[in-house]
């Protein structure tokens, strides 16, 4: 899969299959489009390339959110469904006052060449949104490209939204969110020098550095699945402020794996959640708050199993 940075850098050597959207999370509906655009490829011999954006729309609009996936976790998922490229648009104040008209016509036409174009049913384009569905039909003939509109996915009667996604994870719901994205919920960073505090108790932990517009789920103690060194590997993973140790109030994310013990200090792992097990709790003792691990790993081996 290709990845463009720029959209004067986009070339395939067939026709274009543009995938339209911001594709947070790359949830069940987003799927939907892409199995769209790779039936159309299966009827055309197009190229696929999803167009999204970095960073996203609602920034500029001082309505910072956090994100499901990072552009990197982004790329791989678009690349394990089979796209053949990906181009990341630079959202900035000067491409957000671009009118509908010139970016269907000089950039998706012109400029990139598009022949087909696949989108979700409420999506908008231009300056203030003023470009929709019912302006890309009105606009298909005269440009001369064909266009498919994707209904919304309904998981019991309920529309399937990035928004939905994100207040779950939050909430610490992973089996809903696992639900609603067709994967579990998941982060990745590089491993970081922690406090020491675990390697003490007898559970040594990878402390991880996470990209600040990464969201994370509600404080507690998580059974995880982490893809480390090559390896699938089980454990469990704290996140919260470490509070019988009273540390300050910075928010860590710190794991253990059970049966792993390789030096990863440095390397960039991935964790995905699979269930939240109970609330972080502030221990009387540390003799307590051993007993309590020992009892988190047996009952995270069991429900991993």
């Amino acid at each position: 899969m290709e990845f463009f940075k720029r959209i004067e850098d986009v070339f395939f050597h067939k026709d274009i299959i543009a995938v339209l959207g911001n594709f947070d999370g790359c949830h069940k509906g987003h799927r939907e489009l892409v199995k769209a655009a790779l039936k159309r490829k299966e009827e055309t011999g197009a190229s696929i390339l999803v167009i999204t954006f970095d960073p996203h729309s609602k920034d500029l609009k001082g309505e910072s959110i956090k994100r499901i996936q990072t552009l990197d976790e982004k790329l791989q998922c678009f690349e394990k469904l089979g796209v053949d490229g990906v181009s990341a648009l630079a959202f900035t104040e000067t491409f957000s006052k671009m009118n509908r008209e010139d970016f269907l016509k000089n950039i998706l036409i012109d400029k990139i060449g598009v022949t087909d174009i696949v989108v979700g049913h409420d999506y908008r384009f231009g300056y203030q949104g003023a470009g929709n569905v019912d302006f890309l039909e009105e606009k298909k003939t005269q440009l001369g490209y064909h266009l498919i509109v994707v209904p919304a996915f309904k998981i019991q009667g309920e529309v399937v939204s990035s928004s939905k996604i994100r207040t779950l994870i939050e909430a610490g719901e992973i089996v809903l969110s696992k639900d609603l994205l067709g994967y579990y919920p998941l982060v990745t960073g590089q491993v970081i020098h922690g406090s020491g505090v675990g390697k003490t108790l007898g559970f040594a932990t990878a402390n991880l550095l996470i990209d600040e517009v990464k969201i994370i789920p509600k404080v507690g103690v998580y059974g995880v699945i982490g893809h480390v060194s090559g390896k699938k590997v089980r454990g469990f993973c704290n996140v919260g402020y470490q509070p019988t140790f009273d540390r300050k109030k910075q928010l860590v994310v710190e794991v253990h794996f059970f049966d792993f013990n390789e030096d990863v200090y440095g390397e960039i792992i991935c964790i995905h959640f699979i269930k939240r097990m109970r609330d972080e709790i502030k221990f009387n003792s540390v003799e307590e708050l051993k007993a309590q691990l020992r009892k988190d790993q047996i009952s995270i081996e069991n429900e991993l199993n």
